[in-house]
């Protein structure tokens, strides 16, 4: 009986943490959701969230800086575990395992003040009669209208792509690109921080809305860590802690 009461504990213990030690998250500096603030330590509305759920949940892991392009392909491969800010596709779905949505995203374009006359968008395909050059990081996705129109070279000529936001928002508020695309957030929060924000304004067309999720690497991340994290994710999501996160009424 006792030998079957030990046991049982260690059941219990094993079926409590995470089989993967540790996971290594890839991540890209992309705030508010993630960057360094001026002590060198890594936060924001995502990584504590990630955090929280992470250490909720008795996972070790490890978060390692690389970018977004690059992480989707050690993803793959299996060199990198676990991934977030990330939307479903159906590519994706071959390699990666998703866990439930944890917050909304929605992407937007941001253009220089006063040009929004210049720019009357019905759809995103109208950037090609108005010959409207756009900063975006390839890559990432944009929405299912975007993702449509990449096999377009009319679209695809109009396009710039930038490794990091920044680059983008830079662009257009110096003229050399007439709008940047990325989640509606980052561009004001990295506009804001570039010291550009009075010069630029949200076009009102929303390219995308949708929701992010975490992805786990098939490769190198057992099924069953993937349903155990996205339990936790559940449970964290119903929590106090989670609305403070995201400011959340």
């Amino acid at each position: 009986m006792l030998l079957l009461f030990l046991l049982s504990l260690c059941f219990q213990s094993s079926a409590n943490q995470c089989l993967k030690k540790p996971l290594i998250v890839g991540w890209d500096l992309y705030p508010p959701y993630g960057y360094y603030n001026p002590n060198k330590q890594l936060v924001g509305l995502d990584i504590a969230f990630l955090n929280a759920v992470l250490q909720q949940a008795n996972c070790l892991y490890e978060i390692k800086l690389i970018t977004f392009k690059r992480s989707l392909i050690e993803l793959k491969k299996g060199s990198i575990d676990l991934m977030l800010t990330v939307s479903k596709t159906a590519a994706r779905e071959q390699y990666a395992y998703y866990s439930p949505p944890y917050r909304d995203e929605q992407m937007r374009m941001i253009i220089r003040k006063g040009e929004q006359h210049q720019w009357p968008l019905q759809r995103l395909s109208d950037i090609k009669k108005l010959k409207m050059s756009l900063a975006v990081r390839l890559g990432s996705y944009y929405g299912e209208e975007f993702a449509g129109l990449l096999s377009d070279p009319l679209f695809r000529e109009l396009l710039i792509d930038v490794k990091q936001t920044v680059q983008g928002i830079k662009m257009v508020a110096t003229g050399r690109a007439d709008a940047a695309l990325q989640d509606v957030y980052n561009l004001k929060y990295r506009a804001i921080n570039l010291g550009v924000w009075d010069k630029l304004a949200l076009h009102p067309y929303i390219v995308s809305s949708g929701k992010v999720h975490f992805m786990f690497s098939k490769k190198s991340v057992p099924q069953q860590d993937a349903k155990y994290i996205s339990q936790n994710i559940l449970a964290f999501k119903r929590t106090e802690a989670y609305k403070t996160i995201y400011m959340l009424d």
